[in-house]
C-alpha cells in the first residue's frame, strides 16, 4: 500500500520574531474561518487531482506555521477531524504540532491528544531570556518549563525542541549551556540551527553584527560532540534524535518521498511534481472559494538530472548520505557514475567519504554541505 506524508500550514501567529521569515499573520475573525472555508475545498480537490476514487493512507503528518496552537481547542480540533475525514491514517501514524510556548494551555494539548497528535515541536529557541528578547521572541525561559509541563501532563512524550545557536550577543559558553539545560529537560528529539539573516527581516534590516564564523563553526561541532556524548544520534546536519526517534515526516523530505502541502505558503512533492502554494492567504481563500482551482504560485516536474541533483540534495542531509540502490529506484540513474568527477575531487579534499554503496558528507563536510550539494544540482 503506497503511504505518503501530509503538511498542512497554519499561517497564524501571536507576532512576527525578528529573524523569520515563513509566511504568518495574526488574523482577523473573519480570516480565521475562510481559512477553514478554503483549507476544505483545498482537501476535495487535491483529493480528486491526485488521488481520484482512492483514500490516501498517511504514514506522517506534520501541522506547522505560524504557530497552530494559535488557534483555539474547538478550530484545533476541526483541524484534525479534517484529516480523519479526507485520509486514512496507519496504526502508528507520526502526527506533530509545531507550537510556541507561549500559546500552550492545557485545554488545547488536551485537544491535541485526543484527536490523534502524538508528538509535539516546540520552539524553545534558547533558554537566556535577554537572547530571546533579542530575536523578537514573545517568551521567556519560565514559559519553556510550563509548557513541557502542560505537553507531558496530556500525555505526549515525544517532544522535538527547536534551538538556534549564533544568536546576537551570543558567545560559546551561553550555547553550551542552553544545549545542556535542552538536554536536561528530557526531549526525544533536538533541531538545532544556526541562525539566518534572512533578506527583510527586522533582524536583517537592522544590520545586526553576525558571529564570527570561527565560533559558528565551534558552536556547530560542539553541539555535535555534546549531544552525541549525551545519547543522541545526529541523523541530518541541524537534527539529533534518541534511538527509534528521528522524525519520520522530516526524513519523508529527506528521501525525497511523496507529500502533500496545504494552507497558504504549503508546499507539496507528488508523482515527482513539486509545487507551492501563494504565500498569501487572502489570494489562497479566493483561488479556492470563488474560482474553485487550486492556489498554487509555483509547479515544477522533476526528471533526469534535475531530480538526480534535488534527489542527492536532500539525501546528503542525512547521516545515511545517498544510498546507490535507492537512488538508482528513485531516478533511473547510478550517483557512482554521474557524480564520478565531483565524488573524486570532494573525497580526496576530504569532504565526501564512501561506504559500501554509500555516498555521505564527513565530519568536516558538515560545515560546507552547502558548497557541496551546490555541485550536484544542475
Amino acid at each position: 500500500m503506497r503511504q505518503i506524508g501530509l503538511y498542512i500550514h497554519v499561517p497564524f501567529c501571536t507576532g512576527k520574531c525578528d529573524y523569520c521569515s515563513f509566511y504568518s499573520i495574526t488574523p482577523t475573525a473573519r480570516q480565521v474561518r475562510r481559512y477553514f472555508e478554503a483549507l476544505r475545498c483545498e482537501l476535495d480537490l487535491i483529493r480528486e487531482r491526485y488521488f481520484g476514487s482512492q483514500t490516501p493512507t498517511l504514514s506522517s503528518v506534520f501541522i506547522g506555521g505560524g504557530t497552530p496552537t494559535w488557534l483555539e481547542p474547538q478550530p484545533l480540533a476541526e483541524l484534525m477531524a479534517m484529516v480523519h475525514r479526507h485520509f486514512i491514517l496507519t496504526d502508528d501514524c507520526e502526527v506533530t504540532s509545531e507550537t510556541s510556548p507561549e500559546t500552550i494551555e492545557p485545554e488545547k494539548m488536551l485537544t491535541l491528544v485526543q484527536t490523534g497528535v502524538n508528538r509535539v515541536s516546540l520552539g524553545a529557541q534558547s533558554f537566556h531570556d535577554d537572547l530571546l528578547r533579542r530575536i523578537g521572541r514573545r517568551h521567556r525561559r519560565a514559559d519553556i518549563f510550563l509548557a513541557l509541563e502542560h505537553i507531558r501532563s496530556a500525555g505526549i512524550s515525544n517532544i522535538n525542541m527547536d534551538m538556534i545557536f549564533g544568536l546576537p550577543g551570543e558567545d560559546l559558553a551561553a550555547w553550551q549551556e542552553d544545549v545542556r539545560t535542552a538536554v536536561d529537560q528530557g526531549p526525544v528529539h533536538l533541531a538545532c540551527y544556526e541562525l539566518t539573516y534572512e533578506p527583510g527581516t527586522p533582524l536583517a534590516n537592522r544590520c545586526v553584527p553576525k558571529l564570527d564564523e570561527d565560533v559558528l563553526i565551534r558552536m556547530y561541532y560542539q553541539t555535535k560532540d555534546m549531544l552525541e556524548s549525551a545519547g543522541f544520534e545526529h541523523y541530518e546536519i541541524s537534527n539529533y534524535a534518541r534511538p527509534g526517534f528521528k522524525c519520520r515526516h522530516n526524513l519523508r523530505y529527506w528521501r525525497n518521498q511523496d507529500y502533500i502541502g496545504l494552507g497558504p505558503a504549503g508546499a507539496g512533492y507528488l508523482d515527482k511534481t513539486r509545487y507551492n502554494n501563494v504565500a498569501d492567504l487572502d489570494k489562497y481563500c479566493s483561488d479556492l472559494l470563488e474560482e474553485h482551482k487550486l492556489p498554487i504560485a509555483n509547479l515544477e516536474q522533476r526528471r533526469g538530472l534535475q531530480l538526480a541533483g534535488e534527489t542527492a540534495m536532500v539525501n546528503l542531509r542525512t547521516s545515511e548520505g545517498i544510498v546507490q540502490d535507492e537512488f538508482i529506484e528513485q531516478t533511473g540513474l547510478d550517483p557512482f557514475i554521474i557524480y564520478a568527477e565531483t565524488l573524486d575531487r570532494f573525497g580526496r579534499a576530504g569532504l565526501l567519504e564512501i561506504v559500501g554503496n554509500r555516498i555521505r558528507l564527513s565530519r568536516s563536510g558538515l560545515i560546507l554541505a552547502n558548497e557541496v550539494i551546490a555541485e550536484l544540482i544542475c
